[in-house]
């Protein structure tokens, strides 16, 4: 916090912020087929009435389909610009209103990568998914809070790279090993769903 702070006095000091050359604030578009998966042309839609202020700059929310199989995918891109600290919404590791976390964990891919929830909900019609969700490119929430109250991300110390939220959601069958199963698919499509969310 007393970074934020002295960065805040160094933002007084070396004047207003001018906006540069508009940006292309999009992100990545996403492709309807990645590689095996093909998303269903009865895909989601963005539950705005769920998700209430939560918004951002870009997402995408859709259900990709291999064979028999399906994950859903949530991608959402924010400039930071705003002040609804959409990224830290718990919101976001929902797939809708109604359903319940029967389980929760933590765990990082890597010593760089980030911490990724995983759990399992049930819906009112106890339906199963196993989640996994994660951030990239986000403070914590003082820290967020904090650049927000002061306006940080319209200054000269604005940040340039983007906050990333992700949420990928498998049903789980009931079967011997479903979670296994389940863990297996949303890796498998993380390998093609992670590149084009870098490209």
């Amino acid at each position: 916090a007393v970074a934020v702070l002295a960065a805040a006095a160094l933002s007084v000091l070396v004047g207003p912020w001018k906006p540069g050359p508009p940006q292309d604030a999009s992100g990545p578009t996403i492709s309807r087929q990645l590689g095996d998966w093909v998303a269903d042309p009865k895909s989601l839609e963005s539950q705005k009435d769920f998700l209430g202020s939560t918004r951002f700059s870009q997402s995408t929310d859709r259900r990709y389909r291999r064979g028999a199989e399906a994950v859903d995918f949530f991608f959402a891109v924010d400039d930071h610009l705003h002040r609804t600290n959409s990224a830290h919404s718990p919101k976001t590791a929902l797939p809708g209103a109604g359903w319940e976390v029967l389980s929760h964990a933590e765990a990082s891919g890597d010593s760089d990568g980030p911490i990724i929830e995983e759990l399992v909900l049930v819906a009112p019609d106890r339906e199963r998914m196993l989640v996994q969700h994660w951030r990239e490119k986000v403070a914590s929430v003082p820290v967020e809070a904090i650049r927000a109250f002061l306006g940080l991300d319209r200054s000269p110390l604005r940040r340039t790279e983007r906050a990333r939220v992700f949420r990928l959601a498998t049903k789980l069958d009931g079967g011997p090993g479903e979670l296994a199963k389940a863990r297996r698919r949303l890796e498998e499509f993380k390998a093609v769903a992670l590149p084009a969310a870098d490209a």
